[in-house]
């Protein structure tokens, strides 16, 4: 019969049809699951905000993403500790609290060439650029106050583009990173707001400002002639190079040290020794303990003594720390 015919014929090539839809579909689906955003999507415990990363790293991709060996002295959250690897872009994500590494390769540790950068926008964190040609690091500590010591007080980011010039593309993705870890991990933390621009880099070394225009750390400091210094935010790390060769940086939480209960190496809250002299404070959550430290720096051409600084200077160390210890919401520092 001829319509059963037809029938058959229509059958057979709406099946072929389907099947054809089907494989399509599939293969459409395996694709999108092979793409960038989702391999991203589940990098890093899920911790990763897509379309910061992918602003930041283009075709440059090649992830790579593992866990490291978490801090005895807490429980970490689930999905902590983490890091990845996409292209030059590196992302490690840990809590405040038992951070093995907060500095990574900084430049400016223990140098006075290169400053931190504050992040403004009411996160407490940092950029710093390696040089003018690219290379650049990134931190955020984020406070989390339903979580004591012992299960890591907060969250710290820390990020590196190794190529990259882009300062703002990179600390939205290292505060995004952070939110969305709080998210992920119950942390009830307070976030600042998306980050559109990022302030200048001080100047170098051999552009000092004159002592009578501070506007950030050196603000009231009166020891010598002239300055550098970063911007009077919140960020937990500052510094204040001052004329003739005398550093102030004030540290905070893991970049304090003083995991085993001393104050960041040292025995004493507050001293004035030949080689450094020091003062701390009481901060709350993720800040742990500030750490104000006055040392000579590579250029400095000082006469050995019993004591780092004279008079001037260590009262200069004391305003130091007070005013940042007070914009962080710290205790009065114990101060030599």
């Amino acid at each position: 019969m001829r319509w059963w015919h037809d029938i058959n014929i229509w059958v057979k090539r709406g099946g072929a049809a389907l099947l054809t839809a089907a494989l399509v579909g599939g293969g459409y689906l395996w694709l999108e699951q092979r793409s960038p955003e989702h391999r991203l999507s589940e990098a890093c415990s899920g911790m990763l905000p897509v379309s910061d990363v992918l602003d930041m790293t283009g075709d440059d991709f090649e992830l790579t993403s593992g866990t490291f060996d978490v801090s005895s002295e807490v429980t970490e959250p689930a999905g902590l500790a983490t890091n990845c690897k996409i292209g030059s872009l590196w992302i490690d994500i840990e809590t405040t609290a038992g951070a093995h590494s907060p500095y990574g390769t900084y430049t400016f540790q223990r140098r006075d060439d290169v400053l931190p950068v504050p992040l403004g926008s009411g996160w407490s964190g940092f950029i710093v650029a390696e040089d003018e040609d690219g290379g650049l690091d990134a931190s955020v500590l984020l406070d989390c106050p339903n979580w004591p010591a012992r299960k890591g007080s907060g969250i710290l980011v820390t990020t590196q583009a190794r190529y990259s010039t882009d300062r703002v593309g990179l600390a939205r993705v290292a505060t995004a990173t952070a939110q969305r870890t709080a998210e992920r991990t119950g942390c009830d933390a307070t976030p600042g707001t998306r980050i559109d621009r990022v302030d200048p880099a001080p100047p170098p070394p051999d552009t000092s400002v004159a002592a009578e225009f501070p506007k950030g750390t050196c603000t009231g400091l009166k020891s010598h002639n002239a300055f550098r210094e970063t911007a009077a935010a919140t960020a937990p790390v500052e510094y204040c190079v001052l004329e003739g060769g005398l550093a102030l940086q004030a540290e905070y939480g893991p970049f304090a040290g003083g995991r085993d209960g001393t104050y960041g190496g040292r025995s004493r809250p507050a001293g004035n020794a030949r080689d450094m002299a020091w003062a701390s404070a009481r901060c709350k959550g993720a800040l742990g303990t500030g750490m104000y430290w006055a040392e000579t720096t590579g250029n400095a051409d000082r006469e050995p003594a019993k004591k780092l600084l004279d008079a001037a200077e260590l009262k200069d160390l004391r305003r130091f720390a007070r005013d940042s210890a007070a914009r962080h919401g710290c205790s009065a520092p114990t101060a030599p």
